[in-house]
């Protein structure tokens, strides 16, 4: 699992939660700032989740560990919408991963 916040721009209702993909691979996503919003833009919070295979140990699990942002990004690289592009997201993602 790997989280961040990103500064963009409201998408669909400006006050919408997403939630894109499946149990073994998906995004949540949702704004988290009345103040962005009064301001026309979006705080978005969001998480991006895989599962690991049956045969495979978990990653390393520790608030300390930075994880390499091109990881995410080669993972979720094909979650582009028309209202949100989850990859900018990533790109743009605030302090650790």
């Amino acid at each position: 699992m790997w989280r961040a916040v990103t500064p963009g721009k409201p998408f669909l209702s400006g006050r919408t939660m997403i939630m894109a993909g499946h149990f073994g691979k998906r995004v949540v996503v949702y704004p988290i700032s009345r103040r962005h919003e009064d301001q026309g833009e979006a705080l978005i919070n969001w998480v991006a989740e895989l599962k690991n295979a049956p045969d495979q140990p978990m990653p390393r699990q520790d608030w300390e560990y930075t994880a390499k942002r091109e990881e995410v990004l080669a993972l979720f690289s094909d979650y582009v919408f028309d209202f949100l592009d989850v990859p900018a997201l990533i790109r743009g993602g605030g302090g650790h991963l």
